[in-house]
């Protein structure tokens, strides 16, 4: 299945991709590349190189890879302020932010520090230096997961199922007040709520709050793209898939039991956003240095 000729055609610009090592800032560079982009105008912005197969031969193992602490502006501000090549110094500038921490299972408030740190200040830390590096697109990637409620574990006798059992994922959320943090199901949504309203707090002159596709996590979720689907004047993408949930779940399948059909034995381990987030943790003897915490896996 290949869906390359419905990619949007090529653009004169540069790109920075943080997290770009990971799933969804992987898929970025990989897109650009297959676009006609050529390597040395994508620029990768990440805590750690990428493990992915698709990325290590090809034009995607010749981008550049810029190993960067999102949580201290002086590390971004230093990856953001690479030279660039000749021919490339003076075309536009395209920021996508992908890189975060995902810990969906952290609900403590107390554990809310670490996620803060990276997902809240990181994401600050990146705005700026954008800006100061003079780029007139920042695309910074959300969490359909932000309008997730928790689910109340108290059932009645009487109850056909739990409160929040059956939910609807949509855009409303941006537009309401910030929910307290017991009313997210995590502190992951919390965070990226909290950033969400950092990058854009309110849509002023020639700036719109692009509403992204959202698809569901779980089999109780029902997601809704109805505003991701409306033009970009009335705030939306215009949104249309270049592929079917269907057909996207069997190129998962396929393309995983390509990578994984030789002898057990040699299959590869990949890291989790929890494992690389627990070896992180192991890294940071105090809050002072947690900031180490870049995780790209979305």
């Amino acid at each position: 299945m290949n869906y390359k000729h419905k990619l949007p055609p090529k653009l004169d610009r540069r790109y920075i991709v943080t997290g770009g090592s990971g799933l969804v800032g992987g898929f970025i560079v990989l897109q650009l590349l297959a676009r006609g982009n050529p390597p040395e105008s994508i620029r990768i912005v990440d805590i750690r190189r990428s493990e992915r197969n698709d990325m290590r031969d090809g034009p995607a193992s010749e981008v550049e890879f810029v190993q960067t602490d999102i949580t201290s502006p002086a590390s971004v501000a230093a990856a953001f302020s690479r030279p660039w090549k000749p021919p490339l110094v003076h075309l536009p500038l395209t920021v996508f932010h992908t890189a975060a921490v995902i810990l969906a299972s952290d609900r403590s408030k107390y554990q809310y520090h670490f996620p803060e740190l990276v997902n809240v200040t990181g994401t600050k830390n990146v705005l700026e230096a954008a800006r100061n590096a003079g780029a007139d697109i920042f695309s910074s990637t959300s969490s359909g997961s932000i309008s997730i409620r928790p689910v109340d574990p108290w059932v009645a006798p009487w109850a056909d199922s739990a409160k929040n059992f059956w939910q609807t994922l949509d855009e409303k959320d941006f537009s309401q007040p910030l929910r307290a943090q017991r009313d997210f199901f995590g502190n992951y949504p919390l965070s990226k709520a909290v950033a969400e309203r950092k990058i854009l707090p309110e849509p002023m002159g020639d700036i719109r709050h692009l509403k992204p596709g959202i698809f569901s996590i779980t089999t109780h979720l029902v997601a809704s793209d109805a505003e991701a689907r409306k033009p970009v004047s009335e705030g939306g993408l215009g949104y249309i898939g270049v592929v079917t949930t269907l057909e996207g779940m069997a190129l998962e399948v396929l393309e995983w039991n390509e990578e994984h059909v030789a002898d057990a034995k040699t299959r590869k381990a990949y890291t989790t956003s929890i494992s690389l987030a627990d070896q992180i943790k192991k890294l940071a003897p105090s809050s002072a240095t947690v900031g180490h915490a870049i995780n790209s896996v979305k």
